[in-house]
């Protein structure tokens, strides 16, 4: 049977589902629901939006970008060719929409998951109906920062492959995680191809048994392998369990796990955490308060199981998108049966570094409404999304939230670079010191310090770290040489850790975003250029050519790792 086939199967039954829920009739519009524990204070809502026409339009997955607004994929039925195309969607950092472009033929095309790339355009990835070689193929499209298509490329068999989540890797390259039942060991098995970085395959992978095994979360680890989050039906205790593979760099399986009970259970999002090890959110029938709960499960290093959780009430509650906070915890985001204004709400739940329940909110109106992602913004609030059939201009629109907290509004998250001191001129190969202060205010230890990049051969020249807390300032002296030609160095200062092997980054594991410098806060750049003198030949007793440093500001940036949740739709 085509995977869609099974997919169309389940999502009628609870189209179905929804249509009975639906028929209650409410005498009041209620848009959100809010609880908390006895010490802790929930979430505020700052604002909501909704973006779509007259048709379906939903919201799968999205990033925060350079300008502090989010780029959004789903899929739409009021643009586009044909029924369905992919749909990117670009916001500022209020909600307002700047532009959408649809990409796809003349039957049905679907965007999951979507990075901003390293160039500042993006890559999406999906499943197309409309090109490539079966029924359905891995879809993955690369774009321009104006969502203007530089390329496109399709991967799969006779049968059908499904793209759910797509990361750009070290390398330059995309790795992609899903579903085929073209290649493999069962009736569907999980899928992971790596490509370069226009797109040509490098490698494809197929993992599981002889039954049904599904891949919804990929991410590229701090040891230049990924860990790929799914479900399976070929292993474990009984029905479908959480389903948990690490591979190295080349695709080659290192270890797998599953998690859960008899009953059924899934895995929808994997990070790794600062502490090495992971943590997956998804759903569980097998344990908890209701037919459904959500299940957050701490992996070690290993894979093996520290501790899980499940949060929600007597109905169907299901996590979809995981992130680790700036305190140790975590928030998730999926959607709820059990609390809320009605039907299904979108489910925000703020658990502490051992998973439990700070507190936990709901949004929406009388209907469906859906949450499929949560980012944790540079601001240190979170932004929310998913669709709704309670607000906006159609059957279903693309829903965005940002809410504040009480947590992220008294942690104090910000570090920049307040002072430089350099000499004015120095000459090739010359060895000379720079001075750089920086300031900080950290509520939590966070690894801090400068690190001079060159843009041209894209190689670290020198880095220094230290974890600080609390306010202050720090001067950090560099010891540096001129290079023996023209070249032009950014100074960072970066939130993270750096070693012989470059920085890694253990502040936030969501992408906000980066650019072709690096990763990192962008406060000055240092300019090193040829410059003659005025006496028309060379200085007595200084080596030629000399070397002029310029150090020239430019706007505060924040940049975060290149790590990001990825998510793959429940309903």
């Amino acid at each position: 049977m085509p995977i869609s086939s099974g997919i169309n199967m389940e999502k009628q039954k609870r189209l179905q589902k929804f249509a009975v829920i639906s028929l209650v009739i409410f005498s009041v519009l209620l848009t959100s629901l809010s609880w908390a524990s006895a010490d802790k204070l929930p979430a505020t809502e700052k604002w909501s939006k909704t973006y779509g026409g007259s048709g379906l339009d939903v919201g799968w997955f999205a990033q925060e970008t350079i300008n502090g607004g989010q780029i959004i994929i789903g899929h739409t039925y009021s643009f586009g060719a044909s029924e369905s195309d992919v749909y990117l969607l670009k916001t500022d950092s209020q909600g307002r929409e700047e532009w959408y472009k649809t990409f796809g033929g003349s039957k049905n095309d679907y965007g999951e998951s979507v990075q901003v790339t390293s160039d500042g355009g993006y890559i999406i990835a999906g499943y197309t109906e409309s090109y490539g070689a079966g029924f359905w193929d891995v879809y993955l499209v690369k774009t321009d920062s104006k969502g203007g298509e530089e390329w496109s490329v399709t991967f799969g068999g006779s049968g059908s492959e499904m793209g759910y989540s797509v990361q750009e890797t070290s390398d330059g390259g995309y790795v992609i995680s899903g579903v085929t039942n073209s290649f493999g060991a069962g009736e569907v098995d999980v899928y992971l191809l790596k490509t370069d970085s226009q797109g040509t395959e490098i490698w494809n992978r197929t993992f599981g048994g002889s039954n049904w095994d599904e891949s919804y979360s990929v991410q590229e680890t701090k040891d230049g392998g990924f860990i790929i989050a799914g479900k399976t039906l070929s292993f474990g205790a009984g029905g479908y369990d959480v389903y948990l593979v690490k591979v190295g760099s080349e695709g080659e399986e290192e270890w797998s796990r599953t998690f859960g009970g008899p009953e059924n259970e899934a895995g929808w999002s994997v990070q790794e955490t600062r502490d090495g090890g992971y943590i997956i959110t998804g759903h569980t029938d097998s344990y908890g308060a209701g037919a459904a709960d959500v299940y957050l499960v701490k992996i070690g290093l290993h894979g093996e199981e520290e501790w899980s959780k499940t949060f929600g009430g007597s109905s169907w509650d299901v996590g979809v998108s995981v992130q680790q906070t700036r305190d140790g915890g975590y928030v998730i985001a999926g959607y709820t049966d059990s609390f809320g204004a009605g039907g299904f709400d979108v489910y925000l739940v703020k658990a502490n570094s051992q998973g439990e329940e700070d507190w936990g909110m709901t949004f929406g109106g009388p209907t469906q409404d859906y949450g499929g992602f949560v980012l944790i913004t540079r601001d240190g609030e979170y932004v929310i999304g998913g669709y709704t059939d309670s607000f906006g201009a159609g059957g279903y629109d693309v829903y965005l939230l940002k809410v504040d907290s009480q947590s992220s509004a008294a942690e104090s998250y910000f570090a920049s670079i307040s002072d430089v001191k350099a000499p004015s001129q120095v000459f090739a190969g010359e060895s000379f010191t720079m001075e750089v202060t920086i300031s900080y205010g950290f509520t939590n230890p966070t690894e801090i310090g400068p690190v001079v990049y060159d843009l041209e051969s894209e190689t670290w020249i020198t880095g220094s770290h230290e974890t600080l807390e609390g306010n202050g300032t720090k001067t950090y002296s560099l010891e540096l040489t001129a290079p023996e030609k023209v070249s032009t160095w950014s100074l960072e200062a970066s939130l993270g850790h750096y070693s012989e092997e470059g920085w890694t980054y253990d502040i936030n594991n969501s992408v906000t975003e980066f650019n072709s410098a690096r990763d990192g806060v962008h406060v000055h750049m240092v300019e090193v250029v040829e410059t003659e003198n005025n006496f028309g030949g060379e200085i007595p007793g200084f080596p030629t050519p000399a070397i002029a440093i310029g150090i020239s500001l430019v706007s505060l940036i924040l940049f975060y790792s290149k790590r990001n949740p990825s998510f793959a739709r429940y309903i």
